[in-house]
């Protein structure tokens, strides 16, 4: 009798607290500052309670576990507007209840702010697929309070200690820049990176890329996970007609422990280099990389995607998985990217990232492929339909 009793009494207090749970979801659903976005572009330092189209389970419930309640300082749920016409209200309060259940002392802070994000670059379930859904979660302050130029221009003692010894002209290479997809690629993933080797296109057009890698290794020395720096220039000043398959050079690797011999390098690199034409030797990189450090976990390609990609018949060589950051999409859009990097990444077991995206599993590739020939057929017919009616 007492254990049905205390049975009863338990399933009542779950019920109750589920029930609280739903009227302060619904509450805070109906209060919530309404936006209205394309898509959003993830920021480098955003926590991401991650969701998947359609579904109100976290697929990361542990992300906010060490961040102290009085940090937060907005809380915004985005989700697609797909399909058209549709109401999401239920599927977004169900949402709002999965995180209130999880982390109810959100509720007890009147400060943090509320947002519902509605995305509308999306015509078709392929499309809401590669948004960002769940729960972008905004600090006050980053939780190991590394403060650098992206959260206000303060920088880390042992960073200033460096700058204060570079002559001003050397600041380039390790500046953030504008275009921060290389650094929101790291914060987003070095968490599941053990041991990583960075391989950089280190040619003009790509300094800024490889630039903010290293001055992000310098201002989370502690956490970085960065062992080695590769670099590539495709072949130093050697003539296009003298470039073979497998023997282009331009080849340099460096251990990550000692800043001013890597900027050194880079500057020496920058020197002797040239690269010529535009196709460059990512896979030689790679499989460079792969000799001269067996042991490293990780191998991390920062990409040109207006490049080609001039020795892909090399890629079954490669045995390590590759993970693909790149550089120089067009407006950051899917559409525009070079599906080689895709195919790297697929054929590698690796993953692919951009300033905005994720794609860490065969399943996202293969998602994000049957995509990109959707989206190709489809602009091609309107071409071809265009042309038929100007006719």
């Amino acid at each position: 009798m007492y254990k049905t009793s205390f049975l009863i009494w338990v399933i009542f207090i779950s019920l109750t607290s589920l029930s609280q749970a739903q009227s302060i979801a619904e509450t805070i659903y109906s209060h919530a500052a309404q936006v209205t976005i394309p898509s959003y572009q993830m920021k480098p330092f955003d926590c991401h309670l991650k969701m998947a189209y359609g579904q109100f389970n976290l697929e990361n419930d542990d992300v906010l576990k060490e961040i102290l309640n009085d940090n937060i300082k907005s809380v915004a749920l985005l989700y697609s507007d797909y399909p058209k016409g549709m109401s999401f209200q239920r599927l977004n309060i169900n949402r709002f209840q999965a995180l209130i259940e999880l982390y109810p002392q959100l509720t007890q802070d009147q400060s943090i702010k509320w947002y519902l994000v509605k995305q509308t670059d999306c015509t078709t379930k392929e499309d809401a697929n590669l948004l960002v859904h769940g729960f972008i979660v905004k600090l006050k302050q980053r939780p190991e309070v590394v403060k650098n130029q992206i959260l206000g221009n303060l920088i880390p003692e042992r960073t200033q200690q460096l700058l204060d010894t570079l002559p001003k002209e050397d600041y380039k290479y390790v500046t953030y820049g504008r275009d921060l997809t290389s650094v929101a690629a790291l914060e987003r993933n070095f968490t599941r990176w053990k041991d990583i080797v960075t391989v950089s296109d280190w040619t003009s057009s790509m300094y800024p890329f490889t630039g903010q890698i290293l001055r992000w290794h310098i201002d989370n020395w502690e956490r970085s996970g960065i062992k080695n720096f590769v670099f590539f220039n495709d072949g130093d000043q050697k003539e296009d007609k003298d470039k073979v398959i497998g023997e282009t050079g331009g080849l340099y690797a460096i251990r990550a422990d000692s800043i001013d011999n890597v900027i050194k390098l880079m500057k020496h690199i920058e020197w002797i280099g040239g690269g010529g034409d535009i196709p460059e030797n990512d896979i030689e990189a790679l499989l460079f990389t792969q000799e001269r450090f067996p042991d490293a976990k990780t191998l991390v390609l920062i990409a040109d995607n207006t490049s080609a990609v001039r020795d892909m018949k090399l890629l079954e060589k490669v045995k390590k998985p590759v993970h693909i950051i790149i550089g120089r999409l067009k407006y950051n859009r899917l559409i525009y990217l070079n599906p080689q990097y895709l195919t790297i990444a697929k054929k590698t077991g690796g993953s692919l990232h951009t300033r905005k995206y994720d794609f860490n599993s065969p399943e996202e590739l293969e998602k994000l492929e049957k995509w990109l020939i959707h989206k190709k057929e489809t602009t091609l017919k309107k071409r071809q339909k265009t042309r038929n009616t100007a006719y």
